[in-house]
């Protein structure tokens, strides 16, 4: 197990284009939910890639496909909204019960900011948990309706088992520690460091998670926009199927087209003959 969670905060090594592709997941996370969306998109491509058994050094995407990963972050924000409104009700609700106190009783300092650190690291744990279930599924089907399938999200939780907890556990203890420089440093500086460590930790646990549904579910990747139809299978509406005979008997006469006409060359040609003129005149 120790194996799998450190090759998950570290596979992008193998990649000599990490840096930039990481960068501009970096850039997208420091805005605020527009930026949000393809950066979304982009972690259902990495984790169909992981399930698709890529190598490391081409499981993380490019970004030649902006418009599908907007598209797809677009879909999946659609199923995580009501996860994020629950999480944010269960948020404040836990602020009002243990930081506020805590808050009144420490004041501002550093004791307060060690309460909130820990009060963030307990929400991102269940939230890497919770939506990374959630998301797991939506990148399987790229079907909105899966992420509320709640019986089949909460199963998949508890059937990955502790590689997966223990996975959750070391991406919220990285999101922590860049919500607590966030606390101490504040403005500009400080919320950048916060987004590249949750950037890092986001990736890690895309495709930590990804491996591990992989290992123990073998999913089957879906694809609703892929349609394909074989020719081959549908029936030919030929001359010669809708051609026959009526219920009585009788040649059916098809209709046909003058572009019929044009391409198809009746094979009789009609001829003038000269033998009933010359027996008159004899």
């Amino acid at each position: 197990m120790g194996e799998e969670l450190s090759r998950a905060f570290t596979f992008m090594r193998e990649d000599r284009q990490a840096i930039g592709k990481l960068l501009i997941c970096f850039i997208g996370m420091v805005v605020p939910l527009i930026g949000w969306i393809p950066v979304l998109g982009y972690c259902v491509t990495l984790f169909r890639n992981c399930i698709e058994e890529k190598e490391d050094d081409r499981v993380l995407p490019t970004w030649e496909e902006f418009g599908n990963y907007f598209f797809k972050g677009v879909s999946l924000a659609a199923g995580l909204a009501l996860y994020v409104i629950v999480m944010i009700v269960v948020v404040g609700g836990v602020s009002i019960v243990s930081v506020l106190p805590a808050g009144a009783v420490m004041g501002e300092g550093m004791g307060m900011s060690i309460v909130s650190t820990a009060v963030f690291f307990v929400v991102s744990f269940l939230s890497f948990a919770v939506l990374g279930s959630v998301c797991s599924w939506f990148s399987q089907t790229l079907e909105v309706s899966s992420c509320f399938k709640f019986y089949d999200v909460g199963s998949r939780i508890f059937g990955l088992g502790v590689p997966y907890y223990a996975l959750c556990a070391a991406s919220a203890c990285v999101s922590a520690v860049g919500f607590f420089l966030y606390s101490s440093i504040g403005g500009a500086v400080g919320w950048a460091v916060m987004c590249c460590l949750f950037t890092y930790a986001l990736i890690a646990c895309t495709y930590g998670s990804a491996r591990i549904v992989n290992d123990v579910y073998h999913p089957v990747l879906t694809d609703p926009t892929d349609i394909h139809i074989d020719l081959d299978s549908v029936p030919s509406r030929t001359e010669d199927a809708m051609a026959g005979t009526d219920e009585y008997g009788n040649d059916k006469h098809v209709a046909r087209s003058a572009s019929h006409w044009a391409t198809h060359r009746p094979d009789t040609s009609l001829t003038w003959s000269t033998d009933s003129d010359k027996a008159i005149e004899e």
